[in-house]
């Protein structure tokens, strides 16, 4: 399940990026998402917690997200070493996470640390994929905490 709450939140940040959406427009966007086989339970669970990691004000929940923010402009370069660890296609995705706000440069570091924990050489999109998802969703992290009120447990999930 949270491999396609991560697909869903990855197409609304792309689709979001630096412009205000009206109602309208999300409610179609969503059922857009429900005609390509999300169930409303993702889609919620997307919105929600990117209404918790972008801090919307209930004055203007429907704010333009500055997907460009200067604040972190800079571009993270592999070590040689680390250019054998992931193909340029997973690298590619944590640049791409980053760009829409989904994940930190401190966060593609840890991806990188895990990923030289695990030995996976080279590691491509879908490796980086479940290093990223276990690091939003492993017990502490800020995906548990704000999910729990909506019901949803790693209990007896399965990981793929």
């Amino acid at each position: 399940m949270y491999h396609r709450i991560m697909e869903i939140l990855v197409l609304l940040m792309d689709e979001l990026s630096d412009r205000t959406w009206e109602t309208d427009q999300i409610n179609q966007f969503s059922e857009d998402l429900i005609q390509r086989g999300y169930t409303e339970q993702e889609i919620n669970t997307a919105f929600y917690w990117l209404y918790n990691r972008f801090n919307w004000d209930n004055a203007n929940p429907h704010q333009a997200l500055d997907v460009n923010d200067q604040s972190e402009s800079s571009h993270r370069v592999l070590h040689i070493i680390e250019q054998r660890l992931l193909t340029p296609e997973a690298f590619g995705y944590l640049l791409q996470l980053k760009h829409l706000k989904l994940i930190s440069a401190r966060d593609i570091e840890e991806v990188i640390e895990r990923l030289l924990i695990l030995d996976i050489q080279p590691a491509n999109v879908e490796d980086v994929k479940v290093v990223v998802q276990s690091m939003m969703f492993e017990e502490g992290g800020f995906w548990v905490d704000q999910l729990r009120p909506l019901g949803l447990s790693q209990k007896g999930e399965s990981y793929h």
